[in-house]
């Protein structure tokens, strides 16, 4: 957007999506649409701390009583929270570079053992650890190495391979 509207970016950008919001709908409902780009925000971060939350314990401490549970809830989400606003308050860390490698490595590992092993009847357990392993690995080296393609693509490349020869090489589905 500050390409688009360069005179808006000052001391303040945060402001940025406002100000270009007045100037194309000028009229006093624009308040309506601000709380709704508002309450979709905070709808989905909420739905992504619940399920943060609630995945981290379930894979933790499984078998546990409602109120030592609620407890663990509530520490989790103060902690996964805290992380968050410390994310979203330092200005120097740009967020979507930092969301790229996280889809990125979220394509990475569960990309092919999902699509593979609903539609590939090739598909074997060993194939699909193999490949989020050698997939995940390779971004991490080329991420420490600064290639000019994306770690994510990379990585990709190379659990693509690695599943695809492990389910040829393999044959059957072993039947997770």
């Amino acid at each position: 957007m500050a390409v688009i509207y360069p005179k808006e970016i000052g001391e303040n950008d945060d402001q940025l999506l406002l100000a270009i919001l007045l100037q194309i709908f000028n009229h006093p409902l624009i308040g309506i649409v601000l709380l709704g780009i508002m309450a979709s925000a905070i709808s989905t971060a909420n739905s992504q701390l619940l399920v943060l939350t609630n995945s981290i314990l379930s894979d933790i401490i499984p078998n546990i009583s409602l109120k030592v549970q609620m407890k663990y809830y509530r520490f989790i989400l103060l902690i996964s929270v805290s992380v968050s606003a410390l994310i979203a308050l330092n200005r120097q860390l740009d967020i979507l570079n930092y969301g790229l490698y996280i889809w990125g490595g979220l394509a990475i590992t569960f990309f092919w053992p999902l699509y593979g092993g609903f539609f590939w009847k090739r598909a074997n357990r060993r194939g699909t650890t193999a490949s989020i392993t050698g997939g995940f690995i390779t971004m991490m080296i080329a991420c420490v190495l600064q290639t000019n393609l994306h770690p994510s693509f990379l990585g990709f490349l190379v659990a693509t391979f690695i599943f695809l020869s492990l389910g040829y090489l393999k044959g059957e589905q072993d039947g997770y």
